[in-house]
């Protein structure tokens, strides 16, 4: 493995990303969330190569400004690290273009020639190596970014139903961790 591969398959490991985003995944049904309305957020933990965890041992949120500003924070950290990969791209697709011009320019016999060749493969690998990241960190950005609409869109039904003066058909936990009083069925 060459100098360029290596940096693109540092970049390329997206998994202390989806760490964090497991993490939060387990804190969510930690705190009795459906999954359905942190589906996002589980669609970005697996495209970020990470399996969410399940609610087992994690710390619920105290409060939903709690999970947004973690969303708010993945979601930063994510479209950091997404032009960061887009730097990279950059810098080895300008060094790639040089040494095609070095190669087309010189001399067979140039003593430099096999060193530029071997730079060559290790550029076209590491563009083969991070041409699908952009794409796939813009998937879980846009997954992030939809997940507090999603969790409104779940909890604004049992909103509506509960300032309308009807009962849930069991007792719902919220982020509060409070149970919101229902009449039993």
């Amino acid at each position: 493995m060459s100098w360029w591969t290596a940096q693109a398959e540092v970049l390329a490991d997206t998994t202390d990303l989806g760490a964090d985003a497991a993490m939060m995944c387990g804190r969510g049904r930690a705190t009795g969330l459906d999954p359905v309305s942190i589906r996002s957020l589980i669609g970005a933990t697996l495209a970020l190569g990470v399996c969410p965890l399940r609610g087992e041992g994690w710390t619920p949120y105290r409060t939903d400004r709690d999970l947004v500003e973690d969303l708010v924070e993945l979601s930063v950290a994510v479209n950091d690290y997404g032009r960061r990969v887009e730097q990279l791209v950059r810098r080895v697709a300008a060094r790639r273009f040089t040494l095609i011009r070095y190669l087309s320019e010189s001399e067979e016999d140039h003593p430099q020639r096999p060193e530029w060749r071997r730079e060559l493969v290790d550029c076209n690998t590491a563009l083969a190596v991070l041409r699908p990241l952009p794409r796939r960190l813009a998937v879980v950005s846009a997954k992030l970014t939809a997940c507090p609409v999603q969790l409104g869109e779940t909890y604004a039904a049992v909103y509506a139903l509960v300032a309308a003066g009807r009962v849930m058909p069991y007792r719902g936990r919220w982020l509060t961790g409070e149970e919101v009083p229902c009449a039993p069925t």
